[in-house]
């Protein structure tokens, strides 16, 4: 569920938030509450985000904003619980809320979560850098792991058994169109505008609700400050004492309850360049200039490529700024190293409207910088995406219908690094995609298939014989090879040893013939039928 944010509620949210929006012309707020929303909250991510929730029975319609007492009576009062345990305790006091910076989830969560989709991984931005983080995390005894991105601000967090990437806010001082050296900042529009794509540079406050009788809503942000907070508690502590309401009335958990227990966690969108609208539309488009973000980091076409797969219902609409600028820029890719290729193309080529994007990669010049083979097949691609549309092929087996020889699967690995299964794949798919065909003369099509399986006692065979299917667009023999079993040959050379026959070669080339028979018998034939066979040669 997402609802728009009414100016009362902005305004209680966070005074911060309130001038925010007033100096920030372009900056589109709106508050968010879905269940893939509400299940990204694990032990470890409360535990970063926790603040303190109180929920307070207040009628709205009374004016006691004007009575407020001292603040050092506040925590005599609210502080303390009646058999004066604190309340507010640690969980108030550490991590980011303890030195009031600001924590938001960023990029490619805040897009999946706005399509409805719980991501994968969730990556934070913070306003606290490297080194006030590491205090924190230290100073609450959470473990860090992995310090390789610290020198890029970001700080890995091991919490509840989850780790946790928070990256500190950063602007791009110099760019070589591989690499970034990078400064770090408070100001989170600076933060998106380093971004590739307008649907990845928007953030996601979290918040936690408390409600008034009157029906009223509003938050405490991870954001808020200690004087918001104060003011609030204040408030209630004001009601108690001029008998607007019963202290009983005032309930503040204990934070070993579980939060969700007691109230929810709803999230505030900042976007700045119109993310969400562009997703909304449907439409990809980079944050700013195409030309300047591309030539920060040339990877960016290829990404550029992967999200209209994901993000696009038709393909065909592209800025014509877009498509100039990668044409112009696609050279630059040739500086990229294969391994940051081959994973973007790798998500391509399993995402929406392959063969509109592969044509797309020939037309601006992209494919010679990627490894692909200038002189394709395309005209064996266009058979082969309809061939698997449908089936999830893997990456190499749509790839390798652009490839005439296998010696353009061996130039792709020199280029891209791609493993030795991947490079198996392509191989065999290059070598057997016209020759291991079904079979025409029999009532048994798929017996061709089996035998290979059989004869090359691999494991991972009947994977790729399933692949040499889709390629091939054979999808009901797909069917039958899926729910088939490799069924165990009957007979060992220790069987062939009992009936008298000792050379190992002789052994060998018997076991042979008998796996002959047994094929042509449909698997059928027995242990005593195979060896009664040697008694009778």
């Amino acid at each position: 569920m997402q609802s728009f944010l009414s100016p009362w509620h902005r305004q209680v949210l966070s005074c911060s938030w309130s001038r925010l929006c007033l100096l920030k012309r372009h900056l589109f707020t709106m508050k968010l509450q879905s269940p893939e929303f509400q299940s990204l909250f694990t032990e470890g991510l409360k535990s970063l985000t926790v603040v303190i929730i109180f929920i307070v029975m207040i009628p709205s319609n009374l004016g006691i904003l004007n009575y407020l007492p001292d603040k050092k009576d506040i925590f005599k009062d609210l502080c303390c619980s009646s058999k004066g345990q604190s309340i507010l305790g640690d969980p108030f006091l550490k991590l980011f809320a303890k030195e009031n910076h600001e924590l938001r989830i960023a990029g490619g969560a805040v897009r999946d979560l706005l399509n409805g989709v719980k991501p994968q991984d969730v990556d934070f931005a913070t306003t606290a850098t490297p080194t006030q983080m590491k205090e924190m995390f230290q100073l609450a005894g959470i473990r860090m792991i992995n310090n390789k991105g610290e020198k890029h601000g970001t700080i890995t967090a091991r919490i509840h058994e989850e780790n946790f990437e928070v990256t500190t806010l950063r602007i791009d001082v110099t760019t070589d169109g591989r690499h970034a050296e990078v400064e770090f900042t408070t100001d989170w529009q600076k933060d998106a505008e380093r971004r590739d794509l307008t649907i990845n540079s928007m953030f996601l406050a979290i918040s936690l609700v408390w409600y008034m009788a009157s029906g009223l809503c509003c938050a405490i942000n991870t954001e808020a400050s200690l004087g918001l907070i104060l003011g609030i508690l204040l408030l209630a502590w004001r009601a108690c004492s001029l008998g607007f309401v019963e202290p009983a009335s005032i309930h503040a958990p204990a934070f070993h309850d579980r939060v969700d227990d007691v109230t929810g966690f709803d999230g505030t969108l900042f976007d700045y360049f119109n993310g969400y609208a562009d997703l909304k539309n449907k439409k990809v488009r980079f944050v700013g200039h195409a030309k300047q973000r591309i030539q920060e980091d040339y990877l960016r076409i290829l990404r550029y490529f992967r999200f209209y797969g994901r993000i696009v219902d038709k393909p065909g609409d592209h800025d014509r700024e877009t498509l100039e600028a990668i044409a112009e820029n696609a050279k630059g890719l040739a500086g990229i190293s294969g391994e940051r290729i081959w994973v973007e193309l790798k998500k391509i080529l399993t995402g929406d409207h392959v063969n509109h994007l592969v044509h797309l990669i020939y037309d601006l010049d992209v494919a010679p910088h990627i490894g692909l083979p200038a002189n394709a097949n395309l005209e064996e691609f266009n058979k082969v995406s309809k061939n698997v549309e449908g089936f999830s092929p893997k990456p190499m087996t749509l790839l390798v219908s652009l490839f005439k020889v296998q010696d353009d699967v061996t130039k792709l690995d020199l280029r891209l690094k791609i493993s030795k299964e991947e490079k198996n794949l392509g191989l065999f798919l290059v070598k057997y995609r016209k020759d291991l065909v079904k079979a025409t003369d029999s009532s048994e099509p798929l017996k061709p298939y089996q035998d290979f399986v059989i004869d090359s006692r691999e494991l991972d065979a009947t994977a790729r014989v399933c692949e040499l299917l889709k390629y091939q667009g054979e999808h009901g023999l797909l069917k039958e090879m899926q729910r088939w079993s490799v069924p165990p040959f009957p007979v060992s050379g220790h069987d062939i040893r009992k009936v008298g026959i000792s050379s190992g070669k002789e052994i060998g080339a018997l076991l042979q013939q008998l796996r002959e028979q047994w094929k042509k018998s449909g698997y059928q034939m027995e242990k005593d039928e195979l060896l009664s066979y040697i008694k009778k040669t």
